[in-house]
């Protein structure tokens, strides 16, 4: 059991009874603990301080080096990704560039056998315009020969007029369609000086 300590203190003294404080706390020992004392400081020597200075100066030269190592390695593979994504990008560039080329071809081609059918067309068209209206005059001039034979024989029929009338028609139509296949013409060299 831990011996105590008791010690009254008198506060006050009246009529009616007296104030005291009762105070309990352990017996003082004799010998508290003393401080802690620091070890006695030993001489540091200067060989010690250099080999801690030399050591100091090994690790911040492993760190550097350890840093400059990972940065060698981050840096290398910025260049791989920055070297494969411009081959990426040239060989879609590439490949555009071939498929462009590929659809111009045809759209040329394409074109060129579209002017070249309407030209065979246009051409076919005034070839057999040219030769109606030669066959067409051929045959006027020998009716109108005819009909001049028949007049100065004095056998002229009223049925010859409704024909010249179909014929008049006819050649009408002939140069209508002349007429239509020059404008043609026209317009295909207006789209030909016009597309290039």
């Amino acid at each position: 059991m831990i011996p105590l300590c008791l010690e009254v203190k008198s506060l006050t003294q009246r009529l009616a009874g007296q104030a005291f404080e009762v105070i309990l706390g352990a017996e003082p020992s004799q010998d508290k603990r003393q401080p802690l004392a620091l070890p006695p400081r030993r001489g540091v020597s200067l060989e010690e301080l250099q080999r801690r200075q030399e050591a100091a100066e090994e690790r911040r030269k492993s760190q550097e080096a350890a840093v400059l190592k990972q940065l060698a390695e981050k840096r290398e593979r910025e260049r791989e990704v920055l070297h494969k994504a411009r081959q990426e990008n040239s060989a879609f560039s590439r490949k555009t560039e071939e498929k462009l080329q590929h659809k111009m071809e045809v759209n040329k081609e394409n074109r060129e056998a579209r002017l070249h059918e309407l030209r065979q067309r246009l051409q076919l068209k005034a070839s057999l315009t040219q030769h109606e209206v030669f066959l067409h005059l051929t045959q006027s001039n020998a009716q109108h020969e005819e009909t001049k034979t028949k007049k100065s024989a004095g056998r002229v029929h009223c049925s010859c007029k409704p024909q010249g009338r179909e014929k008049t028609r006819k050649t009408q139509q002939v140069l209508f369609n002349t007429q239509n296949s020059k404008k043609m013409r026209g317009h295909e060299k207006y789209r030909q000086t016009h597309s290039k």
